[in-house]
C-alpha cells in the first residue's frame, strides 16, 4: 500500500466514524497536517470515482467528502423500519458485514442487532460455506410465526417417519439392496467416438 492510500483509507474511515459521515475539504487537510497541492490532487483522485463507497461532493457550493453507506440506517428503529420494508417488498434481508460499515460506529450497530434479537423482532441466519460464508438478519413477523404454529400431533407424526438411515438400515436387515445412487446414469459412449450410422432401407416397389 502506497502512502496515498494510506492517507486516503484513513480519510474514509474518518469520515464514516463522523455523525454526518461527510466533512469538508477544509476539515480534512486541517485534521490530517498539511499537505502540497500536488499530494492533495493526488489523494482526491481516488474520491472522485463514482464507484467509490467514500467519494467527492458539491455540497452547498463548497467540496465534500462523503461516505455512502450500504444501507441507510443509524439507529435500531431505522435498522426495524428497513427490515420490515424489505420483508414486505419480499427484498429479503440484511447482511450483518455491511450493515456495520452503515453505521458511524461498528459497536452500535451490534448492540442494535443484539437487542433486536432479544426482543423477538429479527431472525439471524448464517448462509453459505467457508469465504462465502455470511450472516444475513431478516424481520420476523410474528403474526405469521402464531399462524404458521404446528400442533402437537403434527409434531408427534412427525416424528414417527422414518429416516433415510433408518430406512437404509432396515432395508439391510431384511435382505434388500438399497439404491445407493439416486443420480440416473448417462447413456455410454463408444470408446472410439462412433457414432453407429443408421442403415438405409431400400425402398420396393410392388409390381
Amino acid at each position: 500500500m502506497t502512502h496515498v492510500e494510506d492517507v486516503q483509507l484513513h480519510i474514509g474511515d474518518y469520515v464514516r466514524r463522523k455523525p454526518t459521515q461527510h466533512a469538508s475539504l477544509a476539515e480534512i487537510w486541517e485534521e490530517f497536517g498539511p499537505f502540497s497541492q500536488s499530494m492533495r490532487s493526488e489523494i482526491l483522485k481516488g474520491f472522485r470515482k463514482s464507484s467509490a463507497q467514500t467519494r467527492l461532493a458539491e455540497e452547498d457550493g463548497r467540496q465534500v467528502i462523503r461516505y455512502h453507506p450500504p444501507y441507510d440506517v443509524k439507529n435500531k428503529e431505522q435498522l426495524r423500519n428497513l427490515l420490515l420494508d424489505y420483508h414486505n417488498s419480499g427484498t429479503g434481508g440484511v447482511i450483518l458485514s455491511q450493515l456495520y460499515k452503515s453505521y458511524p460506529m461498528e459497536d452500535d450497530a451490534k448492540r442494535d442487532v443484539d437487542e433486536l434479537e432479544q426482543a423477538g423482532d429479527i431472525i439471524r441466519i448464517k448462509t453459505g460455506h467457508g469465504v462465502g460464508k455470511r450472516e444475513v438478519i431478516y424481520y420476523r413477523d410474528k403474526q405469521f410465526i402464531e399462524r404458521a404454529k404446528v400442533s402437537d400431533e403434527v409434531r408427534a407424526a412427525w416424528q414417527k417417519v422414518v429416516r433415510p438411515a433408518e430406512l437404509e438400515k432396515a432395508m439391510v436387515q431384511a435382505g434388500l439392496q438399497p439404491l445407493l445412487s439416486y443420480t440416473p446414469e448417462k447413456p455410454r459412449e463408444d470408446p472410439h467416438g462412433k457414432k453407429r450410422k443408421k442403415r438405409k432401407r431400400r425402398a420396393i416397389n410392388a409390381c
